[in-house]
């Protein structure tokens, strides 16, 4: 999307269609270009250097339909690195990064409230989460000292207590899994994925599935009365 020239000119194109479908629209807070560029931590040379002027290409199209909007731009490395970024290009950016499993110190965020305070913008922690409630409450306290506002991942997910809500597993699960990961060599039954499919599907609602109120208190949030 940022370096293949067919596929680039459409994701610029892309961005230009949204900007003009949400122009003015008091909800939409800011556009997040890209989720967890360059993936890989290989190949980095070729691909590192290509990240910010696809941004740049992308937030001038935008601007010119929607001017006042806040461009987000993700980091590379899963969006845990700023270090192909050169000093910001426009006005009204914010840099936005991912981090799991951290320490909930200072360390753990350093080098993107350096970046920060060099260049005066402003950070976004775009995706963490998937710990315990304990360390949910020290990672959020720590942005939170610092001025960094956050977004956790993920607010439903299966079966697992690092969510808001979570969805009730159904039976039949585990053996398509295995047979996805190539674990398992039979395929299970066509009734079997259908009917596991469907519980699943019906597991999503929110009267179906199992508030974590431990872990939304971890996040400092409580229900509404």
């Amino acid at each position: 999307m940022f370096y293949v020239p067919r596929d680039r000119a459409l994701a610029v194109k892309l961005w230009r269609a949204i900007a003009e479908r949400y122009r003015g629209n008091p909800a939409i807070l800011g556009y997040d270009i890209l989720n967890e560029p360059i993936a890989p931590y290989h190949d980095t040379a070729t691909l590192n250097p290509r990240l910010e002027p696809f941004y740049k290409d992308v937030t001038a199209v935008i601007r010119a339909v929607d001017p006042g909007r806040i461009v987000f731009l993700a980091g590379g490395q899963w969006s845990s690195s700023f270090d192909m970024f050169d000093p910001p290009f426009t006005e009204n950016l914010a840099y936005t990064y991912h981090s799991f499993w951290a320490s909930t110190k200072r360390d753990s965020i350093q080098r993107h409230l350096n970046f920060s305070n060099l260049y005066n913008v402003p950070l976004f922690l775009g995706e963490t989460g998937e710990l315990t409630d304990a360390w949910n409450e020290g990672f959020r306290k720590l942005h939170e000292a610092h001025g960094i506002g956050w977004s956790f991942w993920t607010y439903k997910n299966l079966d697992t207590p690092s969510t808001v809500v979570s969805i009730p597993r159904p039976d039949g699960w585990n053996e398509i899994v295995a047979y996805a990961d190539g674990k398992r060599a039979d395929k299970p039954s066509d009734e079997l994925i259908a009917r596991a499919m469907a519980r699943y599907l019906d597991g999503m609602r929110l009267a179906n599935s199992t508030v974590r109120w431990s872990y939304l208190a971890s996040l400092g949030l409580k229900a509404a009365p």
